[in-house]
């Protein structure tokens, strides 16, 4: 009976020992199972170190940017020369322009000198460098002279004998201003000029003279 029941009293008391043991070899193997886990993944990042740490083409790229470089400050050299010639060709084309507009204002000036037109422009210019009048005397000037002779140089008083632009009494006293004075706009003008400035002092004391007189 004793035998019996020891029996049946070992064998429960056993039975917790073996799950135990059970449980513990069970935990065991998991912590086992998982360490190689961990070796992988250890693996796997010395697998991706060395994939980072593997030679790349940076050795051959600084030669590469060099000679990219290189061509670009070639190709931008060649550019740069074409439009300075390009400037160039434009700048010499320019000038020859501008020349011969030069010219052609020459030729012009030298045909129309002696009209009332060229005579007037050298007026303008004579009064401003001569005794500074500025464009009220000119306009005072171009009023006067239009009533004397109409600004042309063969004019003549077939009565008084006065003669030129400016009317002198007789025209041969111009001939103290220049040479040509009885064609000669520059001449005429001149000594016309001169006339006034020492007579009335300025242009629009000569036309207000004029006006109130009838000459001057």
């Amino acid at each position: 009976m004793i035998t019996a029941v020891a029996a049946i009293g070992i064998a429960p008391a056993a039975a917790p020992a073996s799950a135990a043991q059970a449980q513990v070899v069970s935990s065991g193997v998991s912590l086992l199972s998982t360490t190689p886990a961990t070796s992988t993944a250890g693996t796997s990042t010395l697998a991706t170190g060395t994939t980072t740490g593997a030679p790349t083409s940076t050795t051959a790229t600084p030669e590469k940017t060099a000679a990219e470089k290189a061509a670009a400050k070639k190709a931008a050299a060649k550019k740069m020369a074409a439009a300075k010639k390009r400037l160039a060709a434009k700048s010499k084309k320019l000038k020859k322009k501008v020349a011969a507009m030069k010219k052609a204002a020459a030729k012009h000036a030298a045909k129309t000198k002696n009209t009332p037109a060229g005579a007037k422009r050298t007026a303008k210019k004579m009064i401003r460098s001569m005794y500074k009048w500025n464009s009220h005397q000119f306009s005072c000037l171009v009023k006067l002279w239009n009533k004397e002779s109409g600004w042309n140089v063969k004019a003549r008083n077939g009565s008084s004998g006065a003669a030129g632009i400016p009317q002198a009494l007789p025209g041969s006293k111009m001939a103290s201003a220049g040479p040509s004075w009885q064609s000669s706009a520059k001449t005429q003008v001149k000594w016309g000029v001169k006339y006034i400035k020492s007579r009335y002092g300025n242009a629009c004391g000569a036309w207000s003279h004029s006006v109130s007189h009838g000459w001057y």
